[in-house]
């Protein structure tokens, strides 16, 4: 939580003078406001630049505290970068109302209000002060001083919600007299006193300050010092400002003619005033002062000394003592503050300084300023600025965290860089080479900077300023240059970047350098040019065969769950699940902002224009929420479904239609239903009128809220203006007549939307025939048809340049709204049909991504066609009247040219790998190039295989299927194939296989299914008297391993207990072991293929204290009927803790691992002392079992996994070959094989 600003005061108490400042405090109209009527609650104190309001404000502070009222208060400052927001006021407010009272520190601690300095003003407002500290039962007055409320950049959202405070708080805010503050305060002006400070107020203050300066002044002017002081007073009208830099320049004269020259000449407006100072400076060489203004005002925030010092260097300007020496230099128009950042004296000497032209050497042109200043930046990050921070050892522990110290120029110019280079010229030669050389040499340092710094957004501005950049640079390219298809591959490269890997380089900043590049398509630059660079101990994987980034950013995948809802706001995107879980993620990063839960199935979800407000409709209740932080602020609850939500923009309004026919409105500021329109009621009016109506199927409001569109099963499209809440008309298609019953059939409208641009008007309706109409919305006719494109779902881009459409069989069409008018559709993008339909699709703000649903995935797109528009500002429709364009067409990522696996297992030497395929095709791969060989054998056509194993020691391998078949089958594996021998023996289950187990022999099966398990021979024979049913079990998960010591048995263990059977009787030979768990975790829900139970020999002996490997380890789910309260059991058994007789020892404790373990996801294998594991952020993970008493030590993070490489459950299936030390991924049809990711290891829990 932000603190009080008491720098701020303790600088402008400095600066006062004893005895100044009070006469404000003797005013009636101050006094008024201090302890007059509780209705007058806000004192508004304006006056002229320079007149001294900040001082001001600190005396009035001083003296409420002086009289022990509780007083809080903020400084704003259009420069900082801290001050500069609502919610850097409300922050600290929050924190020196909750310091300064318990009852309001009670109310904020017991309100258990998360992260607030996440929050936006907004929120702070809403949550903290409405929702919270307002609530206290407060006894005595609080006072706010606010100053310079004008340099704020919410300045009018911030004045709403201070003339809205409860009557306890009296506020006093200082700015100019501008319009907009007079405008917003207009509102409420019988709450409001207003002051204007005049030249008389402080004539007084300005003698006194005088008195107190002159000892600066050297000369001793004539008659004495009262003199000088008379002429000051005579020439300052009023500006503290004025004085204070006349006394400056004063400080420099050591004669009375120089003093008389001085006062004589400087003006008293304060643009002279600056104007004079500028010439001092202009006598001397300016380059430098040239070069500080330029840093100074140009900056995207302050620039600390050092920084400025390192800038200036490079600008070849060495000065040494800086800080002191920076007043001089730039005329005083530059200090240092008290953070040692240089910073103008006043924003009227900024706004000075970048217009003057009287002095040509010190002008600045911004865009020249902002090229030289690209220009430095890029010098420095193509060099050698990674010296000393760089990690030392990439594979290794980061030895670089974002605490250390680093020269604020080179975080500058990390974070900042290609802003100045997109506003500066795009002709510079200079700056382009070295960008180039930037891009080549030193990309992955500046990634990883950012990286620790949390700023992976930064990554995704930067291409966006480095697109608008090349945009313009390219004219200056030849058409055939090598450097333009680079350029445009590292921009493309960096956006893909930020939204695939986002959420693993804010975990690893390091897997930049050995992890991500191998996992980039092998034509992406990231692969090409920077694999070759780097170390042989890199990440390896085969088995990629992406050439090329695709078309679709990113992908999120809900295991188990459908998808049901999609929407995009300006910062933030979410998805609702069939389960009533709703995900809020990041736009730029994709990253999870928050996880809420609707309490059933959302079908509606939207954003305010704002992100202010985000709501989620399902079958009668509606939810408001703040995306912010993530808290829900309302419920309503509807007697009808609803069929659209529309936020009312500029105003604290939901409208939503519902299968009522109504449309309803709620305020969200007091939580309460405002409105409410039955729509129909204005129909009966006209002659389309019925006596009744059925429920309509969609219902939808133009993005301008002027219209109503609303469909009928069987019934034309009726319009309706909403303002007047007036019917408009029926848009109706050529009538088509039924064959068999001679009506008219209007079709289902399956979909519709309004293209948002006024220009075009048009309303685009999809009919259950296929085809997309274009109604023109003034006058109802119908200007363009398509037919054969079967529009599921279909939204307008908000620029009103695009429509895409997506269908119930899963293919995605983009359109042009081209021609004159914007009324007929162009295709421009087509992606081929996948076996499950889109549910919906939503565009990003900037129209520029699209995001669509289908079954239990979401999908992030951004297609090069959308950012059509050239550096001259021209369409694609432009282009499209001069030109015969056709759609670009590419293929679906996820649609497999051969069966999915569905199971793998691998030799020893891991040397092939054998596959069962959903089609029930059994075939094996060769891991050294990753590609499938040859087709064993097969199941029945389309059983899908669920398990296989490969017994080495006989040449055995054995697949089960779906159907509760299992083929054991003679495979012959020599180095260099894997041939079919013989099928040995078939056995036919009951039940669907879901587990294999051998026994040592080689000559007796246990097959699992999901209510019992049987034994039986490798020839196929049962053993009748071997069934193991579930009785006195349940439900209770069961895992069959064999015992790791004995041979002859094997081991069924559940939650809660472990039994020991015989594998010649299948008899239990010891009671159940009951042990507490140790572990409870929630992990996403078990894939039903997976084998969660590993049992590997050690290789050299390990120490374990009692513990003696080999080990085993478990993971048991336990699925509650709530998402948020799945919980899994982890146990971890040494061989020796299990014995044929007498009393086994309970599981290993695992100590300070158990509060971290919530993060494992899956199991994955067992070797010698240590665990890998797949935690939730998809990193392949290992535990050291020996060294669970510390989690730095013992538990690792070595890479991570994609997420479309999960299989269609949810699941990954994952083998770890020890004797390689690599794993074996299945990913849809292929395998991957990857190498060295043990070699990359970090601290799996950051100790930091």
């Amino acid at each position: 939580m932000s603190e009080a600003p008491d720098q701020e005061l303790s600088m402008l108490e400095g600066r006062r003078v004893p005895g100044t400042c009070d006469w404000l405090l003797k005013k009636d109209v101050y006094i008024s406001w201090q302890d007059g009527d509780l209705s007058n609650l806000v004192f508004w104190l304006s006056g002229n630049p320079g007149f001294g309001k900040s001082v001001l404000s600190s005396s009035i502070i001083n003296a409420l505290q002086e009289k022990k009222f509780k007083c809080s208060y903020f400084f704003f400052k259009r420069k900082n970068q801290r001050k500069q927001t609502a919610a850097d006021c409300l922050l600290s407010l929050v924190f020196q109302m909750a310091r300064a009272d318990s009852s309001i520190r009670r109310k904020v601690l017991e309100a258990d209000l998360g992260t607030l300095p996440d929050f936006d003003g907004n929120t702070l407002w809403r949550k903290v002060f409405l929702g919270c500290i307002f609530q206290a039962l407060i006894k005595e007055s609080h006072y706010w001083v606010i100053d310079a409320v004008d340099e704020c950049g919410e300045s009018n959202s911030l004045l709403e919600m201070l003339i809205d405070v409860p009557p306890y708080l009296k506020v006093l805010f200082t700015s100019r007299q501008e319009p907009a503050i007079e405008t917003s305060i207009s509102r409420a002006s019988k709450k409001v006193h207003h002051y204007h400070i005049q030249e008389g107020d402080t004539v007084s203050d300005f003698s006194k300050f005088l008195d107190s300066s002159m000892d600066r002044v050297l000369v001793s002017y004539g008659a004495g010092k009262d003199k000088l002081k008379q002429r000051i007073l005579e020439k300052a009208t009023g500006s503290f400002l004025w004085v204070s830099l006349v006394i400056k320049r004063l400080e420099e004269a050591y004669s009375e003619e120089e003093a008389e020259d001085i006062l004589s000449e400087v003006p008293t407006d304060m643009n002279n005033l600056y104007s004079s100072m500028l010439k001092s400076v202009h006598n001397r060489r300016p380059e430098l002062p040239r070069s500080i203004f330029m840093w100074t005002l140009l900056s995207f925030r302050p620039l600390k000394i050092d920084g400025l010092q390192l800038a200036l260097k490079m600008d070849k300007q060495t000065v040494q003592n800086l800080d002191k020496l920076i007043p001089a230099i730039s005329g005083q128009l530059v200090y240092v503050n008290r953070k040692c950042e240089a910073e103008i004296v006043h924003q009227t000497a900024r706004t000075y300084l970048l217009d003057q032209v009287d002095y040509p050497d010190l002008v600045l042109h911004k865009k020249a300023c902002h090229t030289r200043i690209a220009m430095l930046c890029l010098t420095l990050l193509a060099g050698s600025f990674s010296k000393g921070w760089q990690p030392l050892d990439r594979n290794a522990v980061d030895h670089y965290s974002a605490s250390a110290s680093l020269p604020d120029f080179i975080d500058y110019a990390c974070e900042h860089f290609s802003e100045h280079l997109q506003r500066g010229s795009s002709e510079e030669d200079a700056n382009w080479e070295l960008l180039r050389k930037f891009l080549d040499s030193n990309l992955l340092v500046w990634i990883d900077h950012l990286a620790r710094k949390r700023r992976i957004s930064s990554v995704t501005r930067t291409a966006k300023n480095l697109r608008a950049y090349f945009a313009r640079r390219v004219k200056y390219l030849s058409p055939i240059s090598p450097q333009k298809a680079i350029m445009e591959t590292w921009i493309y490269d960096l956006f893909r970047l930020g939204a695939k890997f986002g959420s693993s380089l804010v975990l690893s900043p390091s897997s930049i350098y050995n992890l991500i590049p191998a996992m980039c398509p092998s034509e992406s630059v990231f692969s090409r040019y920077l694999v070759s660079k780097l170390s042989r101990t890199g990440l390896s994987i085969r088995g990629l065969e992406e050439s090329s980034w695709d078309d679709c950013l990113a992908r999120m995948d809900y295991p188990k769950r459908q998808t049901s809802a999609v929407a995009c706001g300006e910062q933030y995107f979410a998805v609702a699940l069939s389960d009533g879980t709703i995900y809020l993620y990041f736009l730029e990063s994709t990253q999870i902002k928050a996880t809420l839960n609707h309490g059933g199935r959302a079908n509606i979800l939207s954003f305010s224009c704002d992100d202010k407000y985000f709501a989620s409709s399902g079958q009668r209740k509606v939810k408001i929420w703040d995306p912010a932080d993530g808290i829900q602020l309302w419920t309503f609850d509807t007697s009808h479904q609803a069929l659209a939500l529309h936020f009312v923009r500029e105003e604290d309004i939901l409208a939503a239609t519902t299968q009522g026919n109504y449309a309803v409105s709620w305020d969200l500021l007091h939580g309460q239903e405002v409105g409410r329109w039955h729509w129909t009621e204005s129909m009966r009016r006209s002659s389309t009128g019925k006596a009744s109506w059925p429920q309509p199927s969609k219902a939808v409001f133009s993005p301008n809220y002027l219209h109503l569109a609303v469909s009928y099963r069987g019934h034309p499209l009726y319009v309706f203006e909403l303002p007047a809440h007036k019917f408009l008309g029926s848009f109706v298609r050529d009538a088509i007549k039924s064959s068999t019953t001679g009506t008219s059939n209007h079709y289902a409208v399956d979909a519709l939307a309004f293209n948002p641009s006024l220009e075009i008007n048009v309303l685009v309706v999809s009919y259950g025939d296929g085809e997309l109409a274009l109604y023109d919305l003034d006058s109802a006719q119908l200007r363009h048809r398509r037919v054969d494109v079967f529009a599921h779902s279909l939204k307008c881009s908000p620029d009103g340049r695009t429509l895409i459409t997506g269908s119930s069989k899963g293919s995605l069409q983009i359109f042009e709204f081209a021609g004159a008018r914007g009324d007929r559709l162009a295709p421009l993008y087509f992606i081929d049909s996948y076996d499950e339909g889109i549910r919906d699709i939503v565009f990003s703000s900037d129209s520029l991504r699209f995001a669509d649903i289908r079954g239990s995935q979401c999908r992030i797109w951004e297609p090069a066609i959308l950012d059509c528009k050239g550096p001259d500002g021209g369409s694609q429709s432009e282009l499209s009247e001069a030109i015969s364009m056709e759609s670009k067409s590419v293929g679906m990522l996820e649609v497999p040219s051969d069966p999915e696996i569905t199971a793998l297992c691998s030799i020893s030497t891991g040397e092939f790998v054998f596959c069962g395929k959903k089609d029930g095709s059994v075939s094996y791969f060769e891991t050294g190039n990753a590609t499938q060989r040859n087709l064993l054998y097969q199941h029945a056509c389309g059983t899908r295989v669920t398990c296989i194993i490969f017994i080495e020691k006989f040449s055995i391998l054995l697949s089960g299927d779906e159907s509760g078949r299992v083929l054991i089958n003679t495979i012959v594996v020599s180095r260099h194939d894997c041939q079919f021998v013989k099928l040995v023996a078939e056995i036919r289950s009951e039940e669907a296989i879901s587990g294999i187990l051998h026994d040592n022999s080689g000559q007796r099966l246990l097959l699992k299914g999901r209510r019992s398990a049987k034994i039986w021979t490798t020839e196929g024979l049962p053993v009748e008297s071997t069934m193991l049913k579930d009785e006195g079990i349940g439900d209770e998960e069961r895992i069959f391993v064999n015992h790791p010591s004995s041979n002859g048995h094997f081991l069924v263990v559940t939650e809660k207990s472990i039994q020991v059977f015989s594998w010649s009787d299948a008899l239990e030979i010891q009671s159940s072991i009951t042990s507490k768990p140790d572990i409870t975790l929630k992990v996403t829900p078990p894939s039903p293929t997976l084998n969660r139970t590993f049992h590997i020999d050690a290789g050299p002996r390990s120490h374990l204290d009692e513990w003696e490997p080999p080990l085993m380890a478990f993971l048991f789910n336990n699925d509650s009927t709530s998402r948020f309260q799945k919980r899994s059991i982890l146990r971890i058994h040494s061989a020796t803790s299990i014995v044929i007789s007498g009393t086994s020892t309970p599981s290993i404790p695992l100590s300070q691992f158990s509060k971290h373990s919530n993060q494992i996801r899956q199991l994955i294998a067992v070797s010698g002392t240590t665990i890998f594991f797949l935690d939730m952020d998809l990193w392949i993970c290992s535990l050291d079992v020996t060294n669970t008493l510390s989690i730095e030590h013992g538990a690792r993070r070595h890479f991570f996994l994609l997420s479309e490489w999960q299989s269609t459950d949810g699941s990954f299936l994952i083998q770890y070959v020890a004797t390689t030390r690599e794993f074996l991924i299945a990913r849809k049809h292929r395998i991957l094989v990857i190498s060295r990711g043990l070699d990359f290891e970090q601290p799996w829990i950051d100790s930091s």
